[in-house]
């Protein structure tokens, strides 16, 4: 008995096969580089402490080591940092960070620089006082504090948070599923599939505002195809009937999940022609015409 070869629009090789999108890469941070480098800074301290051990000094070597663990502090939170002021700067409407990491980054650097120019200063505690708050301006200067207020609709992001949180959760737990399913043709499509969803997140992402619109698309749409997935994946059975209906109702909700994405643009754009015509009408009540 031969085996049969299954081929489609999701077989290797097809005629327009299509392969899921790579997903869209996190902004990146400014200042990335010299956030990098700063960890670096502490690199120098190891000769140093090797010869104060060497010289019979432990209590200085160990003035050195707390100096550059609070230098490595200061370059990991200012790490992460950048990140969050990044997310913050790409949505239109974001919370505040929970916590001023990039602060505390300056307070890590400015204590670290501080001790070490105690101990190496001829003016013991003194200079290193000045040097520690030299290191904090400088390091506020370049690299600035952290957005300290909501922008936009802070509660509507906080919401859209938990939401994405959830969908990212069903995207992953539904490819695990596809995986375990021992159908490499099923496996490529579902993949496909949660690659599509990932546009309608990148629109709650970036405008949270999105977020009742699509909210049947999270909740019912996404939690279906996870569920069905899930199930399917337990049963362990290849029925070619059970196949058949997993296979439709895979296309069932590729149309779905295009629909949800053009609809969302579609209402974006009925509503940037809505600010437009009321922009255009104020403008002509002040006697501004548009160039023709």
């Amino acid at each position: 008995m031969s085996a049969r070869r299954f081929g489609g629009a999701f077989s290797p090789g097809a005629a327009g096969a299509r392969m899921p999108p790579a997903p869209a890469k996190p902004p990146r941070p400014a200042g990335g580089f010299w956030a990098k480098a700063l960890f670096f800074a502490p690199a120098p301290l190891l000769f140093s402490i090797y010869g104060e051990i060497l010289g019979g000094r432990p209590l200085d070597a160990g003035v050195e080591i707390i100096g550059g663990v609070l230098l490595l502090f200061g370059a990991e939170m200012l790490r992460e940092g950048l990140k969050a002021e990044a997310a913050y700067a790409a949505r239109a409407s974001a919370a505040r960070p929970p916590w001023p990491r990039k602060i505390l980054a300056a307070i890590f650097c400015g204590a670290g620089v501080g001790l070490l120019g105690a101990l190496a200063g001829d003016q013991g505690v003194a200079a290193g006082i000045g040097l520690g708050i030299l290191a904090f301006a400088l390091h506020l200067f370049a690299f600035g504090i952290d957005p300290l207020k909501n922008k936009g609709h802070a509660s509507d992001a906080r919401r859209a948070d938990a939401a994405l949180a959830a969908a990212e959760t069903l995207i992953e737990e539904t490819l695990a599923a596809a995986r375990r399913l021992g159908d490499d043709a099923l496996d490529r499509r579902v993949r496909a599939l949660m690659a599509d969803a990932r546009p309608v997140l990148r629109q709650i992402e970036e405008d949270p505002r999105e977020l009742p619109r699509a909210r049947r698309f999270l909740s019912v749409t996404l939690q279906g195809a996870h569920d069905a997935t899930i199930k399917y994946a337990r049963l362990g059975v290849h029925d070619p009937e059970m196949r058949h209906a997993y296979v439709a109702l895979l296309t069932q909700l590729e149309r779905s999940f295009a629909k949800t994405s053009d609809r969302l643009a579609a209402e974006d754009r009925i509503e940037l022609e809505v600010e437009i015509e009321v922009l255009s009408d104020r403008l002509r009540q002040d006697g501004i015409e548009a160039d023709r």
